[in-house]
């Protein structure tokens, strides 16, 4: 007869190899399943990243288009007609304005 151990539990058996494969499958699932999960994070970070770019792009052209128009409304100051507004909207404030705009359109660049 086997002599009595001084724990009241049901006795272990030592691990042997048949014992270490479920916990083995066990470690392996995990480390699937986070590898899975990874990969998943990274497809939605690359597809924010596409987005973000995708904006900065629509940005950077809406901008472009803007300061070339501010570019032509500069070109052709001299044409501006003396009758539309007083001298001082001609000389002071259109300049002012197209410049001001045409800044703001280069900062969104």
């Amino acid at each position: 007869s086997r002599p009595k151990s001084l724990c009241r539990g049901p006795r272990r058996e030592p691990k042997t190899e048949s014992n270490a494969e479920p916990s083995l499958m066990i470690l392996a699932t995990k480390s699937a399943l986070r590898t899975g999960v990874e990969v998943k994070v990274l497809h939605i970070r690359e597809r924010e990243l596409g987005y973000f770019y995708n904006a900065c792009t629509q940005i950077a052209t809406q901008s472009a288009l803007l300061a070339g128009f501010c570019y032509s409304g500069l070109t052709y100051l001299t044409y501006v007609d003396g009758d539309i507004c007083e001298r001082t909207c001609a000389e002071l404030i259109f300049p002012l304005a197209v410049i001001t705009a045409m800044g703001f359109a280069m900062l969104a660049l």
